[in-house]
């Protein structure tokens, strides 16, 4: 009798490992036509008017012990939102190496997913206002490329209605992505390849999770290097402002250039300018019609703190920062805003 239940518990681990084995051998191939079958819900729930997914493809999708899900490699068309530039932008392929979900809790299911070796080749533009005249310079387009990019979405719901998990998960990316913040507890990296002045640059982004909210960054060391590329090089307190700010990063900087570039050029051709006061006033005057003049007060403060100047040439700054936001609250247009630079007595020269 013993030797019998031997033979049946031996027989049944036996048809149990066989069962698994084929599970698995098998699950590959399932999963393939499975989630090649579910891909048009996916690709509908980004339909939203703020970018669209065109197309998904992948070569080999298999499953792994225990209870996880891998797809790989994966390529997808994705088309960024319309612009006033770009009324009909083109389609940038977007490449993965791996995407791998996994079961992370039985009741009430759950499950997460990682996107490793995310690259997008091809000039990617951010947004930005629609009518500046910075938009036509060498940093037309902020990002030439993204690589080495990772993604982790944690905590996923099961539920029968993909199209709508698909929605609220793709939501939350997004959101990170276009405002910086997002209460969803996710986990992304990249390196951002762009070009400062035709010079090729580099800054890497990370996910910080702080008072309930998936904040985005630079990272902080990496702004080091992009600073000594300015004329004046960046303040420690600017950097911090730039590095929490990932999205407006690009438009910051470029905004900081062309006050710059086009300071030097009015002073060395009109006796009537003077850079710094012209610098400063074009400077505040764009970043308050871009983003407004308590952003813009922030930014042009952070450059004083830590800053070489006296007291005095900060008193300079800060009273040319305030009248640039006061033309910008006038809506007066750049030309206006040049003319004033030389003849409003207001400018502190």
């Amino acid at each position: 009798m013993r030797r019998r239940w031997s033979l049946l518990l031996l027989a049944a681990g036996i048809g149990a490992g066989l069962l698994l084995g084929g599970v698995y051998l098998a699950g590959g191939w399932a999963l393939a036509r499975v989630t090649r079958s579910r891909l048009p819900a996916l690709i509908e729930a980004t339909q939203r008017g703020n970018g669209e997914l065109r197309r998904v493809e992948f070569t080999e999708a298999s499953v792994i012990p225990w209870m996880t899900l891998s797809w790989a490699p994966i390529a997808a068309e994705a088309v960024p939102p319309p612009s006033r530039r770009q009324p009909q932008p083109k389609s940038v392929r977007v490449r993965a190496t791996q995407v791998t979900a996994r079961l992370s809790g039985l009741w009430p299911w759950r499950a997460e997913l990682r996107i490793e070796g995310i690259r997008i080749d091809g000039s990617v533009s951010l947004s930005a206002p629609e009518d500046v005249p910075f938009g036509g310079d060498d940093l037309d387009v902020p990002l030439d490329r993204i690589d080495n990019g990772r993604v982790m979405i944690p905590d996923i719901p099961f539920s029968s209605n993909l199209r709508a998990v698909a929605k609220a998960e793709i939501s939350a990316v997004r959101l990170l992505l276009t405002e910086g913040s997002s209460p969803r507890p996710l986990e992304l990296s990249a390196r951002l390849h762009f070009r400062l002045r035709g010079i090729p640059m580099m800054v890497r982004i990370e996910t910080l999770r702080q008072d309930g909210q998936t904040q985005l960054r630079i990272k902080r060391t990496d702004l080091d290097v992009l600073s000594g590329r300015y004329y004046r090089p960046l303040t420690a307190a600017e950097k911090d402002l730039i590095s929490r700010h990932p999205i407006k990063a690009p438009v910051l900087l470029r905004i900081k250039d062309y006050a710059e570039r086009n300071a030097q050029r009015l002073a060395a051709t009109d006796p009537g300018y003077r850079e710094d006061p012209t610098r400063h006033v074009l400077w505040s005057y764009w970043l308050a019609r871009t983003y407004g003049p308590e952003f813009a007060e922030a930014v042009t403060e952070a450059h004083e703190i830590g800053s070489a100047n006296t007291p005095q040439e900060s008193d300079r700054d800060r009273s040319n920062n305030r009248l640039g936001r006061e033309f910008a609250a006038a809506k007066k247009t750049e030309g206006q805003v040049v003319h004033l630079i030389k003849t409003d007595p207001r400018v502190v020269r």
